[in-house]
């Protein structure tokens, strides 16, 4: 599609948007196995991967409000890749981390378990390869 360095940055998006799908739905399988007696202090386990994501997306929310400050200067960040897309990117990956985290809170990883979160990750980076291929 010509797209070039757009592509990677189209195709973090797409990996942004299935993390975060991703994280509901393991929300919701992890509420419905919850045990009877809630254990807060598997909570903690969230705390690294919702720092890490919301740390990366001010970062990437930063770097889209200094781009639109400075749209009609000579210093053109929409252009300044592969800045966008390594944003992309950095705000996926901890998404996906998150979500890995918030379907443990079920329980301990067995075989089933795994077996999901291998696929996630699996496709989520399937997609993002092949868009950035595909659409490059």
């Amino acid at each position: 599609m010509d797209l070039e360095w757009s592509a990677v940055t189209l195709a973090g998006h797409m990996m942004i948007v299935l993390a975060l799908w991703y994280a509901l739905v393991n929300a919701a399988a992890a509420h419905q196995s919850w045990p009877g007696q809630r254990d807060h202090s598997r909570m903690e386990m969230l705390r690294p991967p919702a720092f890490a994501a919301g740390a990366s997306l001010c970062v990437e929310r930063l770097y889209y409000v200094a781009a639109r400050m400075l749209v009609n200067s000579d210093i053109d960040l929409w252009d300044a890749h592969p800045a966008p897309d390594v944003l992309s990117i950095m705000v996926g990956v901890p998404l996906l981390w998150l979500a890995v985290n918030i379907r443990r809170l079920s329980g301990p990883l067995d075989e089933r378990c795994q077996r999901i979160v291998l696929i996630q990750i699996t496709f989520a980076f399937v997609v993002f390869g092949a868009a950035s291929w595909g659409l490059w």
